[in-house]
């Protein structure tokens, strides 16, 4: 794929700070730079959607571009180019703990009101201890009015597949019938609310019912929910454009060249 854009030069992260920012200015691409555009985003979703988590967020914020693609598009697409040209080695490893034994975890975050319109971004990585076999970004369908709302939209998506994975995984036999689903999240009062059921104030009742979709879980003692500080958030890395080292860490531990628990609190 990256021979086909003639890439040379090379990037550590797959996308700049900027990334969802939209500079209205921009010129549009011609008919046949959009048609690459969309063949190239097409390619590096299906290439993220598999063996390179890595670069889902970007590539997933680029393909709701592909209609009206602008030359900052473009050049945020290269971008991706560049950090895959400079990776190539790298691929997912997907397996258990270093003791040989499964434990189902599923890591959530969110960014809040990063896109124009105001609604946030979502991430999920569940693994059973090194490489993630589900991970997700994508836009929040609605608008959150805090960041504790954006937070608990994507920890109630992340409950709900983790159910699904916890009963799957017990009826292939990879999990025992008493096996929990370990949930992680890095916001205190998110943590706080979910554990209760309900929320700090009147502000936030709106979103009680992802709340008890949570608690009904953690009640019947099918999940677990624990603290994960920031910077060993590994969802992170499928929210926003993290940069330098800290994006290498979560990457080797979405990635699976590291265990997804090492210093966890």
């Amino acid at each position: 794929m990256i021979e086909n854009w003639n890439v040379t030069k090379l990037r550590e992260t797959p996308a700049r700070p900027n990334l969802f920012n939209v500079d209205e200015n921009s010129e549009l691409l011609d008919a046949n730079e959009k048609k690459l555009f969309h063949r190239g985003v097409a390619q590096a979703l299906f290439l993220a959607c598999r063996t390179r988590g890595d670069i889902l967020c970007p590539i997933i914020f680029l393909a709701s571009r592909v209609q009206q693609p602008t030359v900052q598009d473009y050049e945020k697409f290269m971008d991706v180019m560049k950090c895959l040209n400079r990776t190539k080695e790298l691929g997912l490893i997907l397996g258990g703990m270093s003791d040989n034994t499964a434990r189902l975890s599923v890591f959530c975050d969110a960014s809040y009101a990063v896109h124009d319109d105001m609604k946030g971004q979502l991430g999920m990585f569940i693994t059973y201890g090194r490489g993630g076999f589900v991970i997700k970004s994508n836009k929040d369908k609605s608008v959150a009015r805090a960041s504790a709302e954006s937070e608990i939209h994507s920890m109630s998506n992340a409950t709900s597949r983790g159910a699904y994975e916890l009963e799957f995984g017990k009826s292939q036999q990879h999990l025992k019938e008493n096996d929990q689903c370990h949930l992680y999240e890095d916001n205190q009062a998110v943590i706080h609310m979910a554990n209760n059921g309900r929320s700090y104030s009147d502000k936030t009742r709106h979103i009680k019912i992802h709340h008890y979709f949570v608690k009904q879980y953690l009640d019947n003692g099918e999940f677990t929910l624990s603290y994960c500080p920031t910077q060993n958030m590994i969802a992170n890395i499928l929210t926003k454009p993290i940069q330098g080292s800290q994006f290498i860490k979560l990457r080797n531990r979405l990635l699976g060249y590291e265990e997804a628990f090492p210093n966890l609190v």
